[in-house]
């Protein structure tokens, strides 16, 4: 059962967080750029 929780803890914050990633780097980005 222990081995149960962080299994489907994982892949959960997984999508979320490339998502994050994804869109911090499109917003650094795109103010990077403005800034130029």
């Amino acid at each position: 059962v222990p081995l149960l929780l962080p299994i489907p803890l994982l892949p959960i914050p997984q999508p979320d967080l490339s998502m994050d990633l994804d869109n911090y780097y499109y917003n650094y980005s795109k103010y990077y750029n403005t800034e130029e």
